[in-house]
């Protein structure tokens, strides 16, 4: 791990029950030591917003200890923001091979940013074989570096490389132009002036009529329950997220200098969408 801070890890405190204990909350212990159990939210409590977590959601397959670690596994793949995770993985290869099916380019240059472990990017490209594509991933996380460079030699990707670096500094980006930049569930936990940072070395990365194929979780919390979750979902993090609305959003893009941006909601209505050209 490099020392420096993944944005998507937003916990920013190192003993949960500690904390809790502290500010009076003993009465959410329970459903942490509960989590515990759980493979999805023991990997959600400790170490939020990480690549695995993120792989785990994808799997959509309960993986907790005894019979209460899968029921709760189960739970937490079926509430609002890991079905919003799926469906925006859904959405962002469609588009991804929209674009590419539709680029006149000879030769396709793809940048995932904030990649993770790739999973949008090795399935799209595992299903193209009639066109010239040289694609790179970057991410902060070591490890899913590794992760995301082992799985694609499995599937036999020679045109695919991953490397280490902060998508905040322009000097990490392993290319100096690009067709096609993804960039997902990174933005989301940037403070508003790290946001416009990113989506403006996106557009300086861009060739002439590139695009930015991005997304932004719209709030999910809509009946009692949900409130209630995501309320103890920040109490963990000891932080809060700024969720923007669909309106919000395009404001912002406004006032960034893409040509043309589209917005659209993927299926469940829980992510929203971005599709910007240059």
């Amino acid at each position: 791990m490099t020392d420096r801070q993944l944005a998507s890890k937003t916990r920013k405190i190192e003993s949960l029950p500690m904390h809790l204990l502290k500010h009076g909350k003993v009465y959410l212990l329970p459903v942490y030591y509960m989590a515990k159990l759980s493979r999805v939210g023991s990997e959600l409590a400790l170490n939020q917003g990480s690549a695995e977590y993120q792989d785990l959601v994808y799997r959509n397959q309960p993986e907790g200890r005894l019979i209460v670690g899968k029921i709760f596994d189960k739970y937490l793949l079926n509430f609002p923001t890991a079905k919003g995770c799926r469906s925006r993985l859904a959405a962002t290869q469609e588009v991804l091979k929209q674009l590419i099916d539709s680029s006149t380019a000879k030769d396709i240059v793809l940048l995932d940013l904030g990649c993770g472990y790739a999973r949008g990017l090795i399935g799209t490209l595992a299903g193209i074989k009639d066109r010239h594509i040289t694609a790179y991933g970057m991410d902060l996380d070591e490890k899913a570096i590794e992760v995301a460079s082992a799985r694609a030699q499995e599937k036999g990707l020679t045109n695919l490389t991953f490397s280490v670096g902060d998508a905040l500094n322009l000097g990490d980006y392993p290319v100096q132009s690009a067709d096609i930049v993804i960039l997902n569930g990174l933005a989301q936990y940037l403070s508003s002036d790290g946001r416009m940072q990113l989506y403006h070395n996106v557009h300086s990365l861009l060739d002439e009529n590139g695009y930015l194929l991005t997304d932004y979780f719209c709030d999910w919390a809509k009946n009692p329950v949900q409130k209630w979750w995501k309320g103890i979902s920040e109490d963990f993090l000891g932080v809060k997220l700024d969720w923007l609305g669909k309106e919000a959003v395009e404001e912002m893009f406004s006032r960034l200098p893409f040509r043309d941006v589209k917005t659209w909601y993927s299926q469940g209505n829980f992510c929203l969408m971005v599709l910007a050209k240059k």
